[in-house]
């Protein structure tokens, strides 16, 4: 192993969409973080979230494409924010599609 992880060199990326609002995007994000890296829950793995200030979306970017092809296969992703429900609609992207936002 030389000093990187996996990470750096990420190429498996989902679009994550929900319905929440502008004033909730930022909790949404730490919510999808969490959510997608716990592999009970998601079927997920070691990932990273990528999100646009106030955008009703996300990119959850997979280590790997067996994590990728796992959460893709399950039909009921949701998170709850603000004790609300919110069902995600996935959808497989390309690296070329994610909008990459520094902190």
């Amino acid at each position: 192993v030389r000093g990187h992880t996996a990470m750096d060199e990420v190429r498996w990326p989902v679009t994550v969409e929900g319905d929440w609002g502008p004033d909730q995007a930022r909790a949404a994000r730490s919510k999808l973080q969490l959510y997608f890296q716990n592999q009970r829950k998601s079927g997920g793995g070691e990932c990273r979230v990528e999100a646009e200030d106030g955008a009703p979306r996300a990119a959850v970017i997979f280590g790997s494409e067996e994590v990728r092809e796992r959460v893709l296969a399950r039909d009921d992703h949701q998170i709850v924010l603000q004790d609300r429900t919110f069902r995600l609609r996935l959808t497989p992207a390309a690296v070329s599609e994610v909008v990459f936002v520094s902190d």
